[in-house]
C-alpha cells in the first residue's frame, strides 16, 4: 500500500556521466547514537513499561523514567564509525567507512530526473508543480525556481552539485486534499541522475489510513517522515532501524511490511526497506539509520514541517 519515496539513483542514459563523486559533506549536523542514550527528550512522557517503546517502533529499548532508552551498545564492532572491523569491506555495506558526498558547488550544474505519482493507483501525475527550496527555507518563502511534471509525470530538476535543499509539493488544483511533501536529495546530486523509484503524493485521508495501520493517529501540527533504506549497492535494505532526535509523545515509528503497508509489529525494515515516522515535531530534525549487521551508516539533518510529509532515502552517508 505504501511506496515510500527512495533515493535510488542511476546515471542518465542520455549522457555519459561519471559516478557520483565522493567528497566531504558540509553543513549537516550528525547525531551519534551511543550506549544507553535517551531516544527521547527527558521532559516527554513516552512510556510506562518497555512494551510502550516497542509499540512505538523503538527496538531494543527499555523504559527508564518515562523515557525509551537504547540498550544497544553502539560502541561495539558493529558501529561503523568506531574504526572497528565490521567484516564488510565489500558487498552491500562495504562503503560504510569510506562514504563521501559531493561538496556544494553552485557553479557546477546537476540535474535530477524524477517521476511523480499518486498513491492511489500509482498512476503518473501530470501537471504537478514543485518549488526548489534553499536548505534552511522550510516554508520555501524564497524559492530558487519551480518545475512542472509532463504528461507522463516526469520532470527534470535543475540543481547544482551537492545541492542540500529540497523540493516542496503543495496541494494542487487537481489534488486539493493532498498532504504537502518535502523531498530531500539523499545523497546530494552530482552530474545528471535519474531516480528509479517515484515520488508518491498522498491525500490527507490516505495519511489517516496509513497512520492507523501503523498503530497511530495523525496529530495536527506535527510532521511525518517517509523513508526507504538503501545499501551501498543502491538496493533496498532489510534489517535497518531509523530514529529521529526530536520526538513528541505521539511519535511512532513503523516499517513497511512485505505487503506494502506500515506495520506496528516490525522493529526494523524488511525487504522493501521502507518505513514511516509519524507525528514528528516541526523543525530541523536529525535522522539516523542503523543496520543490524553494519552498524550506524546514515545521519543527516532535514526539515520537518507541520502537517507535511518529509521524504528521503536513508543511504550510506559520511559520519
Amino acid at each position: 500500500m505504501v511506496d515510500a519515496p527512495s533515493m535510488r539513483f542511476a546515471s542518465a542514459r542520455s549522457r555519459s556521466t561519471p559516478p557520483l563523486s565522493l567528497a566531504v559533506l558540509a553543513g549537516v549536523a550528525a547525531s551519534a547514537a551511543i550506549a544507553c542514550s535517551a531516544l527521547l527528550d527527558a521532559d516527554v512522557v513516552q512510556c510506562s513499561v518497555a512494551s510502550d517503546c516497542e509499540r512505538r517502533g523503538f527496538a531494543e529499548t527499555k523504559c527508564i523514567d518515562s523515557v525509551c532508552v537504547s540498550v544497544v551498545d553502539d560502541s561495539g564492532a558493529k558501529d561503523a564509525d568506531t574504526g572497528a572491523d565490521t567484516g564488510a569491506d565489500t558487498g552491500p555495506w562495504g562503503c560504510v567507512k569510506s562514504t563521501r558526498w559531493p561538496e556544494q558547488n553552485t557553479s557546477v550544474p546537476a540535474t535530477v530526473n524524477l517521476k511523480v505519482v499518486k498513491l492511489l493507483g500509482n498512476a503518473p501525475f501530470p501537471g504537478v508543480k514543485a518549488k526548489i527550496c534553499p536548505q534552511l527555507d522550510i516554508d520555501c518563502a524564497s524559492p530558487l525556481g519551480e518545475v512542472t511534471t509532463n504528461a507522463e509525470g516526469l520532470v527534470s530538476v535543475p540543481l547544482h552539485q551537492g545541492f542540500r535543499g529540497h523540493l516542496l509539493f503543495e496541494p494542487q488544483p487537481a489534488f486539493t486534499n493532498m498532504t504537502p511533501l518535502l523531498f530531500f536529495f539523499e545523497p546530494p546530486p552530482s552530474g545528471t541522475q535519474t531516480q528509479e523509484t517515484p515520488i508518491v503524493l498522498t491525500s490527507n485521508a490516505e495519511m489517516s489510513t496509513l497512520s492507523l495501520l501503523a498503530g497511530a493517529t495523525v496529530k495536527p501540527g506535527l510532521g511525518h517522515i517517509f523513508f526507504t533504506a538503501l545499501d551501498c549497492l543502491g538496493q533496498s535494505a532489510a534489517g535497518v532501524s531509523v530514529r529521529t532526535n526530536l520526538v513528541d509523545p505521539d511519535t511512532t515509528v513503523a516499517y513497511v511490511d512485505n505487503t506494502g503497508s506500515p506495520s506496528k509489529l516490525l522493529a526494523e525494515t524488511v525487504q522493501s526497506g521502507g518505513g514511516v515516522i509519524l507525528n514528528v515535531p516541526p523543525g530541523f530534525v536529525t535522522i539516523t539509520g542503523t543496520s543490524s549487521t553494519a552498524g550506524r551508516f546514515f545521519s543527516a539533518t532535514v526539515a520537518v514541517r507541520a502537517d507535511t510529509i518529509t521524504a528521503l532515502g536513508v543511504v550510506p552517508s559520511p559520519l
